[in-house]
């Protein structure tokens, strides 16, 4: 049976595994991504847990990586990063890892990845045209139509987080108002929360404990959220048309407080609407990176 190796690399951590040919995590390693320190830090910490990998678990064939930022995958070489990933953008990362390790590689936008892992393991697994948003610390979308990623020119297809939601609204760091990132996100929901209460917490999570002790900022936001992701949901199915949507991301970690209400608010507007949470967690990103390393040699 096949293995490769897969890793995630996200602004704040990095996960990687050993991963058989049928999904299974043989092995699995987590570092500090230590962004900010530059690239030269993050490709360190990049080619140490790999080798943490290869050295543990014996016969691997493949390297897979789901990475912020957009990616070149014919390259696989990072296009643009933002200054989450200071210094990321131009790094060839498949030529550092073959360099390092001689091995096929692939690479992928991170919520791409997630995208490929739940089509193929997770809830999507039974459909061939989905839309994935992944609500975090801001909002990322992957489109896949029968079973393939929609790139777009600019390997910025499907960034829908940028897609206007109130036109002339809150500031985005990319420079429009208004956009879906800046309502939805686990920012959007924290800083909405300080405005209407005055204080200073700084997360998502805060205002999910919040709502739990019914606080009443804390429904508010809440209750302007599931409006939100309703409307933001119906105009992506406008432009999309897919069969159904998958929604992960760190929000759906406390979506028991909130998915209710969501779902109600969609229904009201489009009765048996598919729309189901993300399955396979912190893993799917992981996960779709491995099928990409598997693809090149299956």
């Amino acid at each position: 049976m096949y293995r490769v190796a897969a890793l995630d690399i996200g602004g704040t951590k990095m996960l990687g595994g050993i991963i058989s040919e049928d999904g299974e995590i043989l092995y699995s390693e987590e570092i500090a991504t230590c962004a900010q320190l530059g690239r030269d830090a993050v490709i360190k910490n990049m080619l140490h847990i790999l080798k943490q990998l290869l050295d543990n678990v014996p016969d691997v064939k493949a390297i897979g990586v789901g990475t912020t930022g957009r990616v070149n995958v014919n390259e696989g070489t990072i296009y643009h990063a933002t200054d989450m990933m200071p210094g990321w953008t131009g790094v060839d990362v498949a030529g550092i890892i073959k360099k390092n390790f001689g091995l096929p590689v692939a690479v992928e936008n991170d919520v791409n990845a997630m995208a490929i892992g739940e089509g193929w393991l997770g809830a999507s697994k039974d459909y061939n045209t989905y839309l994935c948003l992944a609500l975090g610390t801001g909002v990322g979308g992957a489109y896949v139509e029968n079973r393939h990623i929609l790139h777009g020119r600019h390997w910025g297809g499907a960034e829908l987080g940028h897609v206007l939601l109130h036109a002339g609204g809150r500031q985005c760091l990319c420079g429009l108002k208004g956009c879906i990132e800046q309502y939805i996100s686990g920012t959007a929901l924290y800083k909405r929360y300080n405005e209407l209460s005055g204080e200073n917490i700084k997360s998502a999570k805060d205002v999910m404990e919040r709502l739990q002790s019914s606080d009443k900022f804390a429904k508010i936001v809440i209750d302007e959220f599931t409006t939100d992701l309703a409307y933001s949901i119906l105009s992506l199915n406008n432009a999309f048309d897919p069969e159904f949507f998958v929604i992960g991301g760190g929000l759906i970690g406390s979506m028991k407080l909130w998915w209710e209400d969501f779902m109600e608010k969609l229904s009201a507007y489009q009765p048996n609407f598919k729309v189901l949470p993300a399955k396979l967690g912190n893993k799917a990103t992981m996960l779709g990176a491995a099928r990409l390393a598997l693809n090149l040699i299956i």
